[in-house]
């Protein structure tokens, strides 16, 4: 489990779950993912009633193309998971996350991806 204040390095290219505590306003977790080559990592709030808002920015900088550099967003009703799968969702970068209420948390997700990059919110 993640805790306000600090930064944390991931560097288990077998994947990793991160859990985030229940938000405080004002609490601000940082996390610099390594690259993953198995599994996932994944990033899943306290409670499925604290969900994400903010976005993702994934970057295919194999090609560097336009067109796979993409931006997506939470819906806003239901994504509680953040999953980077070393492909499409997210190979590695970094992720910050800022408590906005007691079940939002505000995510500010610069990713690397390759292929077709898709959402990593869930």
């Amino acid at each position: 489990t993640a805790a306000n204040g600090f930064v944390y390095l991931v560097t288990d290219a077998d994947g990793c779950a991160i859990v985030l505590p229940a938000p405080t306003v004002g609490d601000c977790i940082k996390l610099v993912m390594g690259a993953v080559t198995s599994g996932n990592h994944t990033i899943t709030t306290d409670a499925t009633t604290t969900l994400y808002n903010g976005y993702a920015l994934i970057e295919d900088t194999a090609d560097g193309t336009a067109a796979e550099h993409e931006v997506f967003a939470p819906d806003g009703t239901d994504d509680d998971v953040i999953t980077m799968d070393g492909s499409t969702t997210g190979i590695s970068g970094i992720i910050e996350c800022y408590a906005t209420a007691t079940n939002r948390w505000f995510v500010d997700a610069r990713l690397t991806g390759s292929g077709n990059v898709a959402t990593p919110f869930s």
